[in-house]
């Protein structure tokens, strides 16, 4: 049998077989009050679509969900890299009208290094981490998020945000 080392993995070396995903070692593109973002970390463009992935950072704030968006032209991955636990909220869409239907409304622990795969049209919001932060690799659509001059924007026909009338968290 044949032994080999392995090596610590870098952008340099691993660059002939693929892309590594991890923090980026550079200013962050988006950061929020709950949030830290870096865009288009890995082009997933020869998957015949427009895909990216970002890494994103999950600031620690309280579990409460005060509304919900929805994408209708693309799914949204929320990857663990870290393996910490976090909870997401989902909920249909109301058939033939533009809100989620707030009867359905569930939240969903994500736990050991868990994922999830948003559908196209399905009312979420991203994972609120239940330690200080969490690491995820989001992907989408890059037509979403835009470039504009020396920061980012959201295409306001691409998704669409609602406030919800009462605020939802969960039982800890």
């Amino acid at each position: 049998m044949r032994t080999i080392e392995p090596k610590p993995l870098s952008d340099d070396n691993f660059e002939c077989f693929g892309a590594v995903m991890r923090k980026p070692d550079r200013p962050r593109d988006i950061e929020t009050h709950w949030l830290r973002y870096w865009h288009d970390q890995v082009d997933l463009s020869n998957l015949k679509s427009l895909g990216t992935l970002g890494f994103m950072q999950m600031k620690r704030v309280p579990v409460v969900c005060e509304k919900l968006l929805v994408l209708h032209k693309s799914i949204e991955m929320y990857l663990s890299l870290d393996g910490k636990p976090s909870v997401c909220f989902v909920a249909p869409g109301k058939p033939g009208r533009p809100e989620p239907d707030l009867e359905r409304i569930e939240a969903f622990y994500l736990e050991g290094g868990a994922g999830v795969v948003v559908r196209e049209g399905i009312w979420h919001w991203s994972p609120f981490p239940l330690t200080e932060t969490a690491d995820f690799a989001l992907g989408l659509r890059n037509t979403v998020i835009l470039r504009q001059g020396d920061g980012f924007t959201v295409d306001e026909k691409e998704i669409l945000y609602f406030d919800l009338p009462e605020p939802v968290t969960i039982r800890l």
